[in-house]
C-alpha cells in the first residue's frame, strides 16, 4: 500500500496542481513567501503532458473543435514568432505562459470523474470558509481595504475573482437543480459579495450578479415550467440582491456610485494611472496600436509570443518589457495577449472560450438532468472569464489553473453522464 502512494498518475498530478494553487496562494498572501513556489506546478504539468500525449486521439474525439483551435493557435504563435525574429528562449517562455493551462484543461477532461470534480470543489468550499475569516480579520481588525486588502487568501483580487465566481456558478446551478442545500448556496453568495466589497472588486460583483441571473434563465429555459419553488427562489434572489447592495454600501460605499452611474463607470473603465496601469481597460487596443504596433501588419499579427514577456529569470525578460514594462500591460489579459498576438491571435484565443460555451449549451438537452448543472456551470463561468480578460491577468497567471478546471467541469460531466450523480456537494 505504501508503494502505491508514490506511483505518479495523471489524476494525482491534477489534484496536486489544483490544491497547491490554493495552498501557495495562502503562503504568498498571508506569510509573504515568494510566488516562485508556483513553479512546482510546472513539474506536475509536464508529467501530466507526458500522460496526455498517449491519448491525443481521445482528446481529439472528445472535444475536436477546441483541440483544432488550440493547434491553430500554436501554429500561429510559432509562425509569427519566426517572422518577428523572437529569441527562442522568449518563444518558449511565452508559449509556456499562454498555453500551459490547456494541459490541465484537457487533463481534467481525460482523467477526472464527477467524484473527482466534487472532491476538488469541496476542498475549495472549505478554503472559501477560511477565506471569509481571513477577509473579516483583514477588513475589521487590520483595517485593510481595496488594494491593501488584496484578495483575502489570494495575493490580489485577480486571484479572488475567478475563485469566488467558480464556486458561485457551481453552487447556484446545483441549488437550482436541487443537488445542494440552500445553506451552502447562501453562504457562497454572501461570501462572494462580502469579499468582493472588501477587496473593492467592482467587476467581480457585476459578474456575480450576471452569473446568478444567467443560471436562473438557462435553468428556466431548459425546464420550461414555473413552480412554487422557482417563484420562491426568484423573489428570494431579489431580496438577496437588495441585502447584498446594502452590504456593499456599508463595506464600500464608493463602489455603488461607480457601478450605478454610467459616467462614473466609464471614467473608471477608461482611467489610467502613471504609477499603476498606463493603458485603460476600455479602448486599450486603440492605445496599443498608437503607441506600439503602428502598422496594419503588426496590428493583425502582433509583436510575437514572448516578445513582451518577463520573468524573475533575466534571460526570459524581453527588450520590449525592459523598455515599456512600466505601462503594466501584463496586468490585463487582453492587453498582454493583443500586444504579442495581434487581432488574429487574440481572436483565436477568445474563440476557444466562445466555442467552449457554444458546445456546452448546444448539447445541454442531449444529457441527463444530473449532468446539466455541471455543463451550465462551465458555460456561465467561461462567459464571466471572457469579461475578466479586460479586468485582470488572472487567465494568464498561476490562478488560471483554477479557471481552466472550472471550464473543464462540463466536459467531465458529458464524459460520465449518469442520472446517478448525487447531491453531495
Amino acid at each position: 500500500m505504501r508503494r502505491k502512494l508514490f506511483i505518479v498518475t495523471p489524476k494525482k498530478c491534477i489534484f496536486c496542481i489544483l490544491y497547491v494553487c490554493i495552498l501557495f496562494s495562502v503562503a504568498c498572501s498571508i506569510f509573504g513567501m515568494s510566488r516562485s513556489l508556483f513553479y512546482l506546478c510546472d513539474i506536475f504539468n509536464l508529467l501530466l503532458l507526458y500522460f496526455e500525449l498517449k491519448h491525443v486521439e481521445k482528446i481529439r474525439n472528445t472535444c475536436a473543435p477546441l483541440f483544432y483551435i488550440l493547434i491553430a493557435l500554436l501554429i500561429f504563435l510559432v509562425v509569427v514568432a519566426c517572422i518577428n525574429f523572437v529569441k527562442p528562449q522568449l518563444v518558449f517562455w511565452g508559449i509556456r505562459n499562454l498555453c500551459r493551462f490547456y494541459i490541465l484543461f484537457f487533463g481534467v477532461i481525460l482523467f477526472f470523474t464527477i467524484d473527482d470534480v466534487k472532491r476538488v470543489i469541496r476542498f475549495y468550499f472549505v478554503a472559501q470558509i477560511f477565506n471569509v475569516f481571513v477577509g473579516i480579520y483583514k477588513y475589521f481588525v487590520l483595517g485593510l481595504f481595496s488594494d491593501d486588502f488584496g484578495g483575502g487568501i489570494f495575493v490580489t483580487g485577480g486571484g479572488l475573482d475567478p475563485f469566488c465566481l467558480l464556486l458561485l456558478c457551481f453552487y447556484s446551478n446545483l441549488y437550482f437543480a436541487k443537488r445542494t442545500t440552500f445553506k451552502k448556496f447562501a453562504f457562497i453568495v454572501a461570501a462572494t459579495f462580502m469579499l468582493g466589497a472588501m477587496a473593492e472588486e467592482k467587476m467581480m460583483l457585476m459578474l456575480a450578479a450576471l452569473c446568478v441571473l444567467m443560471a436562473v434563465l438557462i435553468n428556466q429555459f431548459i425546464e420550461k415550467n414555473i413552480t412554487i419553488r422557482k417563484l420562491v427562489i426568484f423573489f428570494g434572489l431579489i431580496l438577496g440582491g437588495i441585502i447584498a447592495i446594502n452590504a456593499v454600501n456599508r463595506l464600500a460605499p464608493d463602489m455603488l456610485s461607480i457601478l450605478f452611474n454610467k459616467k462614473n463607470f466609464m471614467d473608471y473603465a477608461t482611467a489610467t494611472y502613471d504609477e499603476g496601469y498606463r493603458i485603460p481597460r476600455v479602448g486599450s487596443f486603440q492605445v496599443i496600436n498608437k503607441l506600439f504596433l503602428r502598422t496594419p501588419i503588426k496590428e493583425w499579427f502582433g509583436l510575437g509570443i514572448g516578445n513582451c514577456d518577463t520573468s524573475t529569470f533575466s534571460f526570459f525578460q524581453s527588450d520590449f518589457y525592459r523598455a515599456y514594462g512600466d505601462y503594466n500591460y501584463r496586468w490585463f489579459t487582453n492587453q498582454w495577449t493583443y500586444l504579442e498576438c495581434g487581432i488574429i491571435g487574440f481572436g483565436l484565443y477568445v474563440f476557444f472560450f466562445v466555442t467552449l460555451i457554444i458546445t456546452l449549451l448546444a448539447k445541454l438537452k442531449r444529457y441527463s438532468n444530473a449532468s446539466r448543472p455541471y455543463m451550465i456551470t462551465s458555460a456561465i463561468f467561461t462567459v464571466a472569464m471572457i469579461f475578466l480578460m479586460w479586468h485582470s491577468s488572472a487567465i494568464r497567471v498561476d490562478t488560471a489553473y483554477i479557471i481552466y478546471f472550472g471550464m473543464a467541469i462540463g466536459f467531465v460531466a458529458m464524459q460520465h453522464d449518469s442520472n446517478e450523480i448525487k447531491e453531495d456537494c
